[in-house]
């Protein structure tokens, strides 16, 4: 009897060599043979659009106003959809106002430089983030 890796690869040639049966196809990745529809492998991690580029980013009206609602920090992520963020990132920025304001001159004013990036980077989140308002539901992954 032939040994059980030897047996796995005669078959994976075998399954490479034959053409799939009407209305079946075969699995980019394993070769396993499924039915035309299926979304992903039974025997392996293959999903429909395995190895495909990413829908690219295209602007919204609804982003660019999320982006000046974060002049009040979180309110352009709470404005998305993404309401836990929101408050996370309002209650981070308040209390790196307070922190920094009150030791604003320990560092001879330089940490004060911190919460212009900070805000910037806040903006920059919520413009590059998913609006699941629009969508008017989760994404798949979430719900």
């Amino acid at each position: 009897m032939k040994p059980r890796r030897e047996r796995a690869k005669e078959k994976l040639l075998q399954d490479r060599s034959t053409p799939p049966r009407i209305g079946t196809f075969h699995c980019p990745l394993c070769h396993t043979e499924l039915p035309v529809g299926a979304t992903s492998c039974t025997n392996c991690d293959w999903v429909e659009g395995y190895g495909q580029e990413p829908a690219a980013f295209v602007p919204s009206s609804r982003d660019i106003a999320a982006v000046f609602l974060s002049i009040i920090p979180g309110l352009g992520h709470y404005f998305k959809g993404h309401h836990l963020m929101g408050i996370t990132y309002f209650l981070v920025t308040f209390l790196m106002v307070f922190f920094i304001g009150a030791a604003g001159m320990v560092g001879m004013g330089f940490n004060l430089l911190l919460l212009p990036l900070w805000w910037g980077w806040v903006m920059l989140h919520a413009y590059l983030l998913p609006d699941w308002n629009r969508q008017g539901r989760l994404p798949q992954h979430l719900s």
